[in-house]
């Protein structure tokens, strides 16, 4: 039986997994890694203690899949988180530690470009709201904080990157990853000039831009070949973002469908046939591949809500989920603003704060546990409603370790007032690795064809009694943002 593997590099661990060539999971193996918060707004992680766990998830998850039948390897794809940035030197040796999305340090060099002409002209041209997650806002800051490494780095890259040149001596980037940079042409799909001189910096100090299909000629480093097991001449892909491949991995490549995902952070996508901005520069856009391009909105607050609460509580997440299950919808008037790492889409405010509003005597800790869980579903709602003003999306598809519990994503249904499917694998972003994989290999003659591939396991229908709780709840929610803004500042 053949098969692929996708490994998905994710913020807190890289998972790889196996699919046979019907989309069917095989084989499963996880490697967790810390972020690090050394300073106020500093969100860092160590490239070596990734590119390890990257060693490490392909073997067990290989033998899985044989142990259930696989016996043909025909191609490994990545996947990878978006916004990273790290600066290497001529030997590929880091300078910095790795940045990830969540760091927050540049806002000062962010609000400089956003409120200027040029900080809109290059929105306009890449699709990457101004925003302190951006590389091209991240290299600002190190020109201007950390000019010797600035000067001395020999190239500027995201962590996929960085295993590609420990593992094969290339630096390649996928077009969809390099369109989160915000220096990238978005119709170009080439290193943008405006944006290259606004980071102070020319494509030579940047990674080679590839179709997602791009395949990774050559074999591994010998120093890393027997320790990651792959067997010899299998083809190995580059793939895409984590964000673009979950549009794939969940079959959201045509009008109609919304896919939502919820990890550490979260993200709600749509697709679209080519590109197209937000005169507020409230979303992204970004392109995937053969004229596949998203849009949508990533918040900093996900599924690290949910564990920084059960942190506070020292529970297991499962108690809350279980605790919160017991508390009516609408927690009986309590609310949560959730933004514990400031905000990306569609605030993007780095100095927006959580909070906890009205609580009163008869509140318990489960009408606290579902306040944490209905206020993630309320910014995840701020996004969609304005992806449904650029194209109305009547179903959505979830995925990511949310789409495990099903009081939560019965939350959003209730909240969206509209069907969510989950498929048969929460793990769409590995399962979109693979499909670029096949689609190179001819097993997919176009993208819509993953859709049949794509079993849902489930599909939960929004309650009509609830849709007035919610909608009074969501009213508020916006409300608050604005109301409690000031509280968020120095």
């Amino acid at each position: 039986m053949d098969f692929f593997i996708g490994i998905d590099i994710g913020t807190t661990s890289t998972k790889a997994v196996a699919f046979t060539g019907q989309a069917q999971p095989l084989g499963r193996h996880s490697v967790g890694y810390p972020m690090h918060h050394p300073a106020p707004g500093h969100s860092e992680q160590d490239p070596a203690q990734i590119f390890a766990a990257v060693l490490q998830a392909l073997p067990p998850a290989l033998a899985q899949a044989r142990a259930q039948g696989g016996t043909h390897l025909r191609g490994v794809a990545f996947s990878a988180a978006m916004h990273s940035l790290l600066a290497v030197d001529a030997a590929g040796r880091p300078l910095t530690p790795l940045m990830i999305w969540a760091d927050n340090r540049a806002q000062a060099e962010a609000d400089e470009l956003k409120h200027s002409p040029l900080g809109q002209s290059i929105y306009e041209r890449t699709g990457v709201p101004i925003h302190p997650m951006s590389p091209l806002v991240k290299l600002r800051w190190l020109q201007r904080h950390q000019p010797p490494v600035f000067a001395a780095a020999h190239r500027f890259i995201g962590i996929k990157e960085f295993v590609f040149y420990q593992l094969f001596g290339q630096y390649l980037i996928d077009h969809s990853l390099a369109s989160a940079t915000g220096l990238f042409g978005l119709r170009t799909l080439a290193w943008d000039p405006l944006a290259l001189e606004a980071a102070g910096l020319t494509a030579e100090r940047l990674s080679q831009p590839v179709p997602p299909v791009h395949y990774l000629a050559g074999p591994v480093a010998p120093a890393w070949a027997a320790q990651w097991g792959l067997p010899a001449g299998t083809p190995v892909y580059v793939g895409g973002s984590d964000g673009g491949l979950a549009n794939l991995g969940s079959g959201v490549v045509a009008p109609g469908r919304m896919a939502l995902t919820v990890g550490t952070s979260g993200a709600v996508r749509i697709a679209l046939p080519g590109p197209q901005t937000d005169a507020q520069a409230r979303t992204f856009c970004y392109a995937l591949t053969d004229g596949l391009y998203l849009a949508g909105g990533g918040m900093n607050n996900g599924g690290v809500v949910l564990q920084w609460w059960a942190n506070q509580r020292q529970v297991p997440p499962e108690t809350l989920l279980a605790e919160a299950e017991t508390a009516p919808p609408g927690a009986d008037g309590l609310l949560f603003l959730p933004y514990l790492l400031g905000e990306r889409a569609p605030l993007w405010d780095t100095t927006a704060r959580g909070h906890f509003i009205g609580l009163a005597a008869n509140h318990t800790p489960a009408h606290l546990a579902r306040a944490v869980l209905e206020g993630v579903v309320y910014a995840l709602f701020t996004i969609a409603e304005i992806l449904d003003e650029q194209q109305p999306s009547p179903v959505v598809y979830a995925s990511g370790g949310f789409a495990q519990s099903a009081l939560w994503v019965q939350m959003v249904a209730d909240v969206f007032g509209r069907p969510v499917v989950v498929a048969d694998t929460v793990e769409s972003s590995a399962l979109g690795a693979v499909l670029v994989a096949m689609k190179h290999q001819g097993r997919l003659a176009h993208w819509a064809e993953a859709q049949a591939l794509i079993a849902p396991s489930a599909e939960y229908q929004p309650n009509p009694a609830l849709a007035e709780t919610y909608r009074r709840g969501f009213a508020k929610f916006k409300q608050l943002y604005e109301a409690l803004r000031p509280f968020g500042r120095d």
